[in-house]
């Protein structure tokens, strides 16, 4: 089925369950949340919650939807500009406002039966109910990437964190700047350290103790010999589990620029040079360049 026959432009695609959500402006009800089974009868508005023309859904750079078991968790701007968090199962008119929220995410992931929002600088979570949609930590800096590895939620605050719910049970797990979260194979691999101090920016890992996230590997050992003074980094990043095996990237003069870990030092070695984005797909791994799509090891490119 094609949505756009229906004069519907869909955004903020999630699927939840056996249904897709979306939001779609079918000029009359303004931007509204609108469900598909994949049918044009299954197919239709779930509720008007600012009623007529007006959207539901405006324009911000947080995220608004979020798969939460069978149902849907999303976030919209009332009528009078404020912002609320409301579930849905997809039946047509059953919306339930959940709770008011003092801003829009900026990101929202379910783990377990937990919904944890980055809102400003603090951690939200909700179980679904008004009561236990609370705050949970105030933070110097806003989390984001929030990750599920298992059944733990890790995030980055500057530094790493991992939560499991409770305001107690939101700490550090160790002064180190991370980012790039990846959950991989049940570890949490992510790009660690700081620009020209220590080793500089590099693969790090962690099982969500303090003695427990390490560095992994210095990839780009040494000096910065071009550019400002201190040690080199490899920034890895665009983590993609294939067949068991652990792509990633890397960027740095001299460097290959795909690599592969098992989590150890030893295990952790260049794949080759010619880089691009990393994707799987059937056991292998695809490499997206900007004119061609090919697969590791083969030469010639898909075009």
């Amino acid at each position: 089925m094609n949505v756009e026959t229906l004069g519907l432009i869909p955004e903020d695609l999630t699927v939840a369950g056996d249904l897709v959500f979306f939001t779609a402006d079918d000029g009359v009800h303004g931007r509204e949340l609108w469900r598909s089974d994949g049918t044009s009868n299954g197919t239709y508005l779930v509720a008007d919650i600012v009623e007529g023309p007006e959207d539901s859904f405006s324009v911000h750079s947080g995220q608004r939807t979020v798969a939460f078991g069978e149902s849907l968790f999303f976030v919209v701007e009332n009528a009078e500009g404020g912002d609320e968090l409301w579930k849905t199962d997809g039946t047509a008119g059953n919306a339930e406002l959940v709770q008011a929220l003092p801003a829009p995410p900026s990101e929202m992931l379910a783990v377990n039966d937990q919904l944890f929002m980055g809102i400003g600088n603090s951690l939200w979570v909700s179980d679904g109910t008004s009561d236990g949609t609370t705050e949970r930590k105030a933070l110097i800096h806003a989390p984001t990437e929030l990750t599920a590895v298992g059944d733990s939620l890790f995030f980055a605050a500057s530094e790493l964190w991992t939560s499991d719910g409770t305001g107690a049970g939101t700490v550090m797990v160790k002064n180190v700047r991370a980012r790039d979260l990846a959950s991989m194979d049940g570890t949490l691999y992510f790009a660690g350290g700081m620009e020209r101090i220590d080793n500089g920016v590099e693969l790090w890992k962690s099982d969500g103790t303090a003695d427990g996230t390490v560095e992994v590997k210095d990839i780009a050992p040494g000096e910065n010999t071009v550019g400002p003074a201190g040690p080199r980094s490899s920034r890895p990043t665009d983590f993609t589990l294939v067949d068991g095996t652990i792509y990633f990237t890397v960027s740095g003069i001299g460097l290959a620029d795909i690599w592969q870990t098992d989590g150890t030092d030893a295990g952790t070695v260049p794949v080759e040079s010619d880089g691009g984005e990393l994707f799987g797909f059937n056991g292998q791994l695809y490499i997206q360049q900007p004119h061609s799509i090919r697969v590791l090891g083969e030469e010639q490119p898909f075009t």
